[in-house]
């Protein structure tokens, strides 16, 4: 079996939390489309993976589902400029910038439906036979070499490979790793950059 490579391997995005650690921006877009630096949240996590090689994102949905939809379904709107010809019903899109090779999944996982379940509602439907897939919070940034923690994974035949942020030292961000089949763990701190 030929290794797997970032393009192959699909990265689900739990974007479907009621976004209530934001206070009074719930009444505003959900939060994975809040506003950083004029393009959504979201996108940002994206253009991260996207830099490493990843092109299948599968949006784990469910609160205000409708609004992450309706971003990706006009993406070439949001991102060109257009000439609409009203009597004929056409639109023309002039690229501003390039857009990504990506696939882009919007998958509604029911609205009060947990983390895990939402994760399992949508691997069932688009994980495939792909023996390998990559899990993050729309909310996820990181500046970490996702190439790298990749690479880990694959090389040390693991369930599974988390990246995580120790909250009591924020300075740091902390990879912890649980190995197959023995119980043992690895965790390494890394400094963040910037």
């Amino acid at each position: 079996m030929r290794t797997p490579e970032p393009p192959d391997i699909p990265v689900f995005i739990l974007c479907g939390g009621m976004g209530t650690r934001l206070g009074e921006g719930t009444a505003g877009p959900p939060k994975p489309m809040v506003d950083i630096g004029g393009r959504p949240m979201l996108l940002h996590v994206m253009a991260w993976y996207g830099r490493f090689g990843f092109r299948r994102f599968v949006l784990c949905t469910g609160f205000r589902s409708e609004v992450i939809g309706a971003y990706f379904l006009d993406f070439a709107a949001h991102s060109s400029d257009f000439t609409v010809e009203l009597a004929r019903r056409s639109v023309t899109y002039h690229q501003r910038e390039r857009v990504p090779d990506w696939e882009v999944t919007v998958a509604f996982t029911g609205v009060r439906t947990m983390t895990g379940g939402r994760l399992a509602r949508a691997a069932e439907r688009y994980l495939g036979d792909a023996p390998h897939f990559a899990a993050t919070y729309a909310d996820g940034l990181t500046d970490a070499n996702l190439g790298d923690e990749l690479a880990y994974h694959l090389g040390h035949e693991q369930i599974a490979t988390a990246l995580a942020v120790n909250p009591f030292r924020p300075s740091a961000a902390s990879s912890c790793r649980r190995t197959r089949p023995r119980a043992s763990s690895r965790s390494r701190a890394r400094p963040r950059s910037g």
